[in-house]
């Protein structure tokens, strides 16, 4: 007969063994057949980003992206200059000192010369405190000031971002005491050539301009300033592959995305910036998109968002309530009216606005629902320049965020949950940590 060797494991343990995967069998059935809603609303919103190869110079990401070598470089040159003006092939601007742009001789036509990056790292001598503003009066720049000189730029530092071509700004006003502060001044220049740079300053924000490196103003250099100049090696022009519509916006949900993309994050509301400036009003307080960060400077194109999860309407249903988008470019929301399991039906399409364009409002139709939860998706896409997009309901009192809990337990909006299969996850997740620290006690107690 055939002789079996004996194990380490009691009649009490395997008892222990079969209550405890009963009970979890049990939760199991209860994540299955449905759980208590979360107490918080909770949107699930996922960025979609084209992948942008190496394209042309339009924003400072992809600027720095060049000059780090994260993206191809096709030359690269090293200067030392006193003063901050640079031209390529002919004079330019007030000064007229026109450094060349180190890799770059004025025999290189401005096409060949297209899409570089130029930094300049030197240290600010000021002789003359007071209150100062920088300028570039020519091209696209960030600068960097050390203003607590700890030797490092912290983001708080960077007193001018200009984000994309063709845009000219002058810096916040800085208060400089007499000392050294480092700086880092990052020019670039998109498809129409290096142009010039000029980059000056002036103290109490008015009158004369001063070149960097000009201690008639206030302001000097110590020792003379290093210069960098890297050429994007562009394999990218864009051509039609953008993202001007929903065919194109949607298929990026199972084509190729950018490294790191697709990016999903839980939210209470969907209202979500991507600006060049993080000052303008209508930015402050809102988040960024999911994957691109905090509204920042980096503007990025090309992108869809997605916001899925499942509107709770309250017992005794909603009627005639009106949703509105708010978008830069296209939005969209499907609501599955017919609880039929998908967001496939005419009746299910609630606003549809599938063009590009500055921010606007488009409003539904007045929309009847009965008590129940209702799966809901709200996305919207960028092609190109600002970015945002929120989604509101009236109803019968103003416009409320969907999902927003104040106004959720004002009546004045509506519940927006996870999706069933996003909860069921979440269980199993909960279950598999405690099903790992059950085992440890266990283990050690039996001494293993």
């Amino acid at each position: 007969m055939l002789q079996v060797a004996p194990m380490n494991f009691d009649c009490r343990r395997g008892l222990y063994w079969a209550r405890w995967l009963g009970v979890q069998v049990l939760l199991l059935c209860e994540l299955l057949v449905g759980m208590p809603a979360p107490a918080e609303a909770q949107w699930t919103i996922t960025t979609y980003l084209r992948p942008v190869g190496n394209p042309p110079i339009t924003n400072i990401k992809l600027a720095d992206q060049y000059f780090t070598g994260a993206k191809p470089q096709r030359f690269t040159g090293e200067s030392i200059v006193t003063m901050l003006d640079f031209a390529h092939r002919t004079p330019s601007g007030s000064f007229l000192i026109d450094n060349p742009f180190p890799g770059i001789d004025s025999s290189v036509p401005p096409n060949r010369a297209a899409n570089i990056v130029v930094r300049v790292d030197g240290v600010l001598q000021v002789m003359t405190p007071g209150q100062y503003d920088f300028a570039n009066r020519f091209r696209q720049s960030r600068i960097r000031l050390d203003l607590d000189q700890d030797g490092t730029f912290q983001e708080t530092e960077s007193i001018l971002d200009i984000p994309r071509v063709g845009e000219r700004f002058t810096s916040r006003i800085v208060t400089l005491a007499t000392g050294n502060f480092p700086f880092e001044w990052t020019y670039f220049s998109g498809n129409g050539g290096p142009g010039a740079l000029e980059a000056v300053y002036r103290i109490d924000g008015t009158g004369t301009q001063f070149l960097i490196g000009d201690a008639t103003g206030g302001i000097g250099l110590v020792g003379p300033a290093e210069v960098r100049t890297v050429g994007a090696a562009v394999t990218d022009r864009g051509g039609d592959l953008v993202i001007s519509n929903f065919a194109l916006a949607d298929a990026l949900r199972t084509g190729p995305n950018e490294p790191g993309f697709p990016v999903s994050e839980s939210r209470e509301v969907f209202e979500v910036v991507d600006l060049r400036r993080s000052n303008v009003p209508r930015v402050q307080g809102k988040q960024g998109v999911p994957g691109l960060g905090v509204p920042n400077f980096d503007d990025d194109d090309n992108f869809l968002v997605v916001g899925q999860g499942m509107l709770v309407v309250p017992p005794g249903g909603i009627s005639r309530a009106i949703f509105r988008s708010t978008a830069d470019d296209g939005a969209r929301l499907l609501i599955d009216t017919n609880q039929d399991g998908d967001l496939l039906d005419p009746g299910d399409v609630i606003l549809l606005d599938d063009t590009t364009h500055p921010p606007r409002d488009i409003l539904s139709k007045a929309i009847s629902l009965r008590e129940g939860n209702y799966q809901i998706e709200y996305s919207f896409f960028e092609l190109g320049d600002n970015a945002e997009a929120a989604i509101m309901v009236d109803l019968g009192r103003g416009f409320h965020l969907l999902g927003d809990n104040a106004a959720v337990a004002a009546g004045n909006s509506l519940e927006v949950i996870p999706e069933p299969a996003t909860v069921t996850l979440a269980g199993l997740a909960i279950l598999a940590m405690a099903g790992r620290m059950a085992i440890r006690r266990r283990f050690r107690r039996s001494g293993h």
